[in-house]
């Protein structure tokens, strides 16, 4: 087994099977357990959103520091990706320190929204291309409401009552149809909730400029077949010959696993995975194509789950069936995972990452690079996760072995929340 890393002295960097994990800034925001976090990175708007148990919804705004060096421009902004975190409007570099030192690696608070009971999960819509106009997020609570929250608008746009017990999972999916009440029009998104009341709900979103959200009242279909109080939820839009559908999975409780496919009238449960002794709960699940990200044409659809004995596993979509196809133990157990391109995050109850990959066939890669203590020395526990592309360096990759990208290296920024409420923000480079 490949040794843990750990920090390298005063670097705040460490290295593990060709990657650098660097901690960037680390700030307290919240009083509870951070429930859900989303990092943005846009021309003119770079962001964090994260939730909390503490019943809070914040905005941060990301360092300028974090540009890699590069140059900000007064007014204009560089399409290149190396810049992508120098592209700030001047409005917004007065809100941020640009000097040396520790105050420009700190995260800013933007925009922040309380509510009365704790906030259990986050799922984010960009409006625009970079969110720089619009940008919803949903936050699902222990007192069974959806609230959208409007980040420009600095507001509540719009509420659904949804379950009869915590939301402990929200998913947005962009597909156009139907609510119940044809005369209004289709919508432009599916939203997927799941609670601890053991149900998943998929509803009609519209979403219009001007962060304008409508939610219909009454849920698209309901989905009983879950065995126990849902975790978490994940949906996935594909293509059929005749239209699109919706591929909806939910890990319980109790370990299991199901997904249904919707085609907009129909349901039926394509896959069902029972509980296995020992699994633990299936504490996360997140879609991906295999395919899509290198010059192979071929895509798998892909889904890959977290569980409470510390093992990850995929499945792979063939020919109208789910079939699993790898387990990896990481060494501790999962409590969220971020997929980008072919790599797989992970964040640990032990307080730290993981990273894996995975192949067009869905096969993971069976050596993790494990970052311990990710945070620091007596890390708390990483309850959400996210990383979102930085930069793609299409020159040679240092090493002949280097798999993950098909010959190009990756770089990401990764933020997580932890158990005490703590926001950090990494970045995630293949050397």
């Amino acid at each position: 087994a490949s040794p843990i890393s750990s920090f390298e002295k005063n670097s705040h960097s460490m290295k593990q099977g060709g990657w650098e994990l660097k901690l960037i800034t680390s700030k307290e925001i919240h009083s509870d357990t951070v429930s859900g976090c989303h990092i943005n990175i846009g021309r003119r708007n770079s962001n964090i959103i994260t939730t909390s148990l503490d019943g809070s919804l914040m905005v941060h705004i990301l360092p300028t520091t974090l540009a890699e060096e590069q140059s900000i421009g007064r007014r204009g902004f560089s399409t290149t990706a190396k810049s992508l975190m120098s592209q700030y409007s001047y409005g917004q570099q007065s809100a941020v320190s640009t000097s040396s030192g520790e105050n420009s690696k700190r995260i800013h608070l933007f925009r922040s929204h309380t509510s009365s009971d704790p906030l259990s999960c986050l799922a984010v819509v960009n409006g625009d291309e970079d969110a720089s106009a619009s940008q919803i997020a949903f936050a699902g609570g222990h007192d069974d409401v959806i609230l959208a929250y409007g980040v420009h608008a600095a507001c509540g746009l719009a509420s659904i009552y949804s379950h009869r017990d915590c939301i402990t999972g929200i998913d947005i999916c962009p597909l156009r149809c139907h609510g119940l009440d044809a005369s209004k029009g289709p919508g432009t998104h599916v939203m997927i909730s799941g609670s601890y009341d053991a149900t998943v709900k998929l509803w009609n979103v519209s979403i219009a400029k001007g962060e304008n959200v409508i939610i219909d009242k009454e849920p698209l279909v309901e989905l009983f077949d879950a065995e126990s109080s849902v975790s978490d939820v994940a949906g996935k839009v594909i293509s059929q010959n005749n239209g699109k559908r919706l591929l909806v999975a939910a890990g319980a409780q109790d370990g299991s696993i199901t997904i249904w496919s919707w085609d907009g009238s129909r349901k039926n449960v394509q896959y069902r995975e029972e509980t296995k002794r020992g699994f633990g709960s299936c504490s996360a699940l997140k879609w991906s194509s295999s395919g899509n990200f290198r010059d192979d044409k071929r895509e798998t659809i892909l889904l890959i789950a977290g569980f409470g004995n510390g093992r990850i596993a995929s499945y792979v979509l063939k020919e109208e069936k789910f079939y699993p196809v790898g387990i990896l133990d990481v060494g501790s157990p999962v409590n969220c995972l971020s997929i980008n391109n072919n790599t797989v995050v992970v964040g640990c109850e032990d307080g730290g990452i993981r990273l894996t990959s995975f192949g067009t066939d869905g096969h993971l890669d069976y050596q993790p690079r494990i970052f311990s203590s990710a945070n620091g020395p007596n890390c708390p526990a990483i309850t959400s996760i996210h990383c979102a592309n930085f930069l793609l360096d299409n020159t040679e990759p240092t090493s002949k072995n280097s798999k993950s990208s098909g010959g190009n290296r990756m770089k990401y920024l990764c933020c997580t929340g932890g158990k005490d409420g703590t926001v950090s923000v990494f970045h995630l480079d293949e050397l």
